[in-house]
């Protein structure tokens, strides 16, 4: 996914490059789901004027984290607040207005940030890791504070304007539902996607989602570099990933706004499925 987001002639460069990206982000955050901070890694890259320079300078770990954030994991979220929600206190002390209640402010930011809506992703996952993640929320808190600090009192905040700037994505009531209404059809699609599925991929799965093997566990085993490791899982959750999505495509007939809907949850169910329907050892 990563290296195909770029031109033709600058995949090795990227190729080289991912190994460290992905050591760098599963050092700082050892449960980081790769697929989707590769998905996200690729997303920027592919909008950056040059992607080698872009990968040569993203702050990885910092990614790492909002890439997770955006998942809707519980450590990274609470991580996240616990590193750097000071800053809206502190945002609150160079404000100096009481108009906007603290606690309702800090409430609205967590829904902003880490929550999606149908027309945008979370805005969590706008941060393309170029400068401290610290500094990017900072901004965003005191820009979003003093935009609601001068509005009248009775006026509610938008979810325009100084949000859009903003750089979240589960708790969605929306696919909550539609998970609900396909389980049989999620189900049988992720079974014929991992029968389809290389012995290595599958015993990859097996062992980092059923055993819950760590990054370091899975090298030894196989006896690679950590890194190479990382890679692998990687590799293995994204194919899995394209496999539903294409099985999916094929087999639900429903309108294609919903089909798309239904296509964001596959990543989300990837662990889920596959300890569901692949047996430990």
């Amino acid at each position: 996914m990563l290296v195909e987001a770029v031109p033709a002639p600058q995949r090795a460069a990227v190729d080289a490059l991912a190994e460290g990206l992905f050591t760098r982000a599963t050092t700082a955050c050892p449960a980081v789901d790769l697929v989707a901070f590769a998905a996200d890694l690729a997303r920027h890259a592919s909008a950056a004027p040059d992607p080698v320079a872009y990968l040569t300078t993203v702050r990885a770990e910092d990614m790492a984290l909002a890439s997770a954030c955006a998942t809707g994991a519980a450590w990274a979220l609470a991580q996240f607040e616990q590193l750097y929600f000071r800053e809206i206190d502190r945002a609150y002390a160079r404000v100096r207005r009481s108009a906007v209640d603290p606690q309702d402010f800090t409430q609205r930011m967590r829904e902003r940030l880490f929550v999606a809506t149908e027309e945008r992703r979370p805005r969590i996952a706008d941060y393309a890791g170029q400068g401290d993640l610290r500094t990017w929320f900072r901004v965003a808190v005191t820009r979003t504070l003093t935009t609601e600090a001068m509005r009248p009192r009775r006026d509610a905040p938008s979810d325009d304007g100084e949000f859009g700037e903003i750089p979240s994505a589960s708790n969605d009531p929306e696919l909550e539902l539609l998970r609900r209404k396909y389980t049989s059809e999620f189900r049988a699609s992720f079974r014929r996607s991992l029968e389809a599925m290389e012995d290595r991929d599958k015993d990859i799965l097996r062992r980092v989602v059923v055993e819950r093997l760590g990054i370091d566990a899975l090298a030894s085993v196989y006896d690679i570099h950590r890194a190479t490791a990382a890679r692998w899982v990687q590799r293995a959750k994204e194919g899995l990933v394209r496999g539903v999505r294409k099985d999916l495509e094929q087999h639900l007939r429903v309108p294609g706004t919903e089909l798309e809907s239904i296509l964001r949850l596959v990543a989300s169910e990837v662990d889920v499925s596959v300890r569901a329907l692949l047996p430990g050892a």
